[in-house]
């Protein structure tokens, strides 16, 4: 369960060609520093759970298959005085592309 991972500061699964979505419970791994899940096959849209991480730094979902922008709440994470994020990337594509 990620709640019994709320003290995790690094998460990297990187290249371990996961699968599916992003699961919203992620959100609860509050004291989240480093979220690495790029080079994989996830899917779907990047939860808007993420900007529960406040002390998110690192944010990488680049080379999976997953569609839609970036939730603007997960953006927010850099643009405040106190926000950590300092390392965002991602190559989401939009459904909304033609």
């Amino acid at each position: 369960s990620f709640s019994e991972l709320e003290e995790l500061e690094v998460l990297s699964l990187s290249g371990c060609n996961l699968t599916g979505s992003i699961p919203l419970e992620i959100g609860m791994m509050t004291n989240l520093q480093h979220l690495e899940l790029q080079n994989n096959k996830l899917s779907g849209t990047i939860p808007g759970e993420i900007s529960k991480l406040e002390k998110l730094k690192v944010f990488q979902t680049e080379s999976n298959l997953l569609s839609g922008t970036m939730p603007a709440s997960v953006c927010a994470l850099r643009e405040f005085e106190t926000g950590d994020l300092f390392s965002l990337t991602s190559d989401c594509v939009s459904s909304e592309r033609k």
